[in-house]
């Protein structure tokens, strides 16, 4: 009996100290400023309003390619749209977005992850779409045990090499790599055998909010911004409308909100060019200061 109660009681002392570590975490973010200049950015979404004019999701790939066509002069394209079958309006309209991928020459499409019962699992687009695109770079967002996105890994997948992460890939293409990349941080492995994660970043997403532009699709598509906004920008492209998009819970110091994917990617690209990371403590380190 005193081994299960001292056990409980260790149980609930580590809960505690998990919660006052996530704290410490979320009060940390709220401090971090930009270390260098905050790249220009915007986020190109795929609204509510753009599917009542457009119709309803998912959208053709001509489509798709019209927003990207558009972008002309951006400095990096972010599709973060899923894209791993034929189009089901027939080959002719996948044609049209691979040759928008490559006229643009700076398009990073998304890696995605499926769990299965072996862990998870990479789900790349199209072949034809990779083979146009400028890079490839993971989306994988994984929470922290309390539900709230904090961290970015900067590498992932199975095997080797290990893709960079969407917002990583986005600055490379850009020719804007981060500061500081966090190369030396070693993950855990995570999500079942063969899928490594690495190089894991604490992101301060809320700090860079305001430096970020939206911009409605249907409002591009109707061709109501000038192209020359767009010029040496980093853009994103992905569905934000209620209830599609991927969206996520992001602490802001004591109280959480919620941010689509596509944001979140957004923002870490901005996080990394700016080096406002936070590196987490190694091994070494954790031990001395638990110790």
């Amino acid at each position: 009996m005193l081994l299960v109660a001292a056990l409980f009681g260790t149980l609930q002392y580590a809960g505690a100290w998990s919660r006052l570590d996530r704290l410490f975490e979320d009060l940390a973010l709220t401090a971090v400023r930009p270390a260098g200049d905050v790249p220009p950015a915007i986020l190109v979404g795929i609204d509510d309003a753009s599917l009542a004019a457009f119709g309803r999701w998912p959208w053709p790939r001509s489509r798709l390619a019209e927003i990207l066509e558009a972008l002309g002069d951006a400095s990096a394209v972010g599709l973060d749209i899923a894209i791993v079958e034929p189009s089901p309006e027939g080959p002719e309209d996948d044609r049209r977005l691979v040759a928008a991928i490559r006229d643009q020459g700076r398009v990073v499409v998304p890696l995605l992850a499926t769990r299965t019962v072996e862990g998870l699992e990479e789900v790349p687009p199209l072949a034809e779409l990779v083979e146009a695109a400028a890079a490839l770079g993971h989306v994988l967002l994984r929470p922290d045990d309390d539900g709230n996105l904090r961290r970015l890994a900067l590498r992932a997948g199975r095997g080797s090499p290990l893709f960079p992460a969407f917002a990583l890939a986005l600055l490379k293409v850009a020719g804007r790599p981060p500061a500081a990349p966090a190369t030396g941080t070693r993950g855990n492995e995570a999500g079942g055998t063969g899928w490594r994660e690495r190089a894991p970043v604490l992101i301060p997403f809320s700090a860079f909010e305001p430096h970020l532009l939206f911009l409605s699709a249907g409002e591009l598509l109707r061709g109501r911004y000038d192209s020359a906004m767009f010029r040496d920008r980093i853009a994103v492209v992905g569905v934000v409308a209620e209830g599609i998009g991927q969206t996520m819970n992001v602490p802001e110091g004591l109280r959480v909100h919620r941010m689509t994917g596509s944001e979140v990617q957004l923002l870490a690209a901005m996080a990394l060019a700016a080096d406002a990371l936070i590196r987490p403590a190694g091994a070494a380190a954790a031990a001395g200061f638990a110790a």
